[in-house]
């Protein structure tokens, strides 16, 4: 308990603690006791921060950073053939883009997507990171193709509905609007797919543009990270995320296009700026310059994925 190790950190001082606390995590049911001890510091700071608990969660991190190390962690691919527990953990653990259907969870498992968890080699069965990666031949440009279950040259791109319409918002299919459920739509095909346990090619692969791919190993297409979790709060402050990602990433091919849907905090502020002084031309050439201006015009449009190479490079 917190309260058994700052009586012992009072008794023997913090590098006599530090020194035990390491031998201990050389072991599974220490290491696990170590993590609840720092998750338990956490909790308790959050209500009444105190001085001494604050101590002791900073000794607890740098028994943990030495402890937990990119040498002695592992990623594994979870499928829809892997352990009931090991799909569970896919299922719940998703907190930037939460798994609300069996549907979606199969279209998670399915071949062109992956998901990764990260373990430490004591503690296999305690997940410490989850990370989600979808496989498609082009560059995705929202994060409801990827949902779908969609490559990103589907005909029927809910983006390229959206931008159709022209609302900004997510495309509703007529059903689910008059349903007033909110859920973004599904074709019929994805559907009966889902129902049927998604036994015909891939879940939500409408054009068959991966039906022929039964894994992603060799695939030179491009792997789009989307979401990613870390579910041991007693790791905050050590790097398992990019762990996570770069062990990931080793697993594909190296031939690949790797990107993100994630937010670029300033990137709007920065291109107007460039918008204004004239330099945009000279960072992306006249054209590409000339449809981001477009974009930029309308606040909440957001640049199509073509136009994100220029702007990245």
């Amino acid at each position: 308990t917190v309260d058994a190790l700052l009586s012992r950190h009072r008794a023997v001082g913090n590098e006599q603690l530090v020194a035990e606390l390491k031998e201990e995590c050389q072991t599974p049911v220490g290491l696990a006791s170590v993590l609840d001890a720092r998750e338990r510091c956490n909790t308790q700071i959050k209500k009444l921060p105190q001085q001494q608990v604050m101590q002791l969660d900073k000794t607890l991190h740098a028994v943990l950073k030495d402890a937990v190390s990119a040498e002695s962690t592992l990623v594994t691919r979870a499928t829809r053939d892997s352990p009931r527990e090991i799909v569970e953990i896919v299922r719940t653990s998703d907190r930037v883009h939460p798994i609300r259907s069996e549907w979606e969870l199969q279209n998670r498992l399915a071949n062109n997507r992956s998901v990764f968890i990260l373990t430490h080699e004591l503690l296999p069965s305690r997940p410490l990171v989850v990370l989600h990666v979808a496989h498609s031949t082009g560059m995705f440009q929202c994060i409801s193709d990827i949902k779908e279950g969609l490559d990103s040259s589907s005909t029927d791109s809910l983006c390229r509905q959206t931008e159709r319409r022209g609302d900004g918002l997510d495309c509703r299919s007529t059903e689910s609007g008059r349903r007033g459920d909110g859920l973004v739509c599904r074709s019929t095909e994805s559907e009966r797919r889902g129902r049927d346990g998604c036994k015909e090619g891939l879940v939500g692969d409408r054009g068959g543009v991966l039906s022929e791919l039964c894994n992603v190993d060799g695939f030179n297409g491009v792997h789009t990270f989307y979401s990613i979790s870390s579910l041991e709060i007693a790791l905050r402050g050590i790097p398992c995320g990019g762990w996570c990602i770069s062990k990931a990433k080793s697993t594909l091919s190296p031939d690949s296009l790797y990107t993100t849907l994630s937010p670029i905090p300033g990137l709007r502020n920065w291109l107007e700026v460039a918008v204004r002084r004239n330099t945009l031309p000279s960072i992306v050439g006249t054209d590409n310059a000339g449809e981001i201006t477009s974009y930029l015009a309308t606040p909440s449009t957001h640049l199509p994925a073509h136009l994100m190479g220029p702007v990245s490079h």
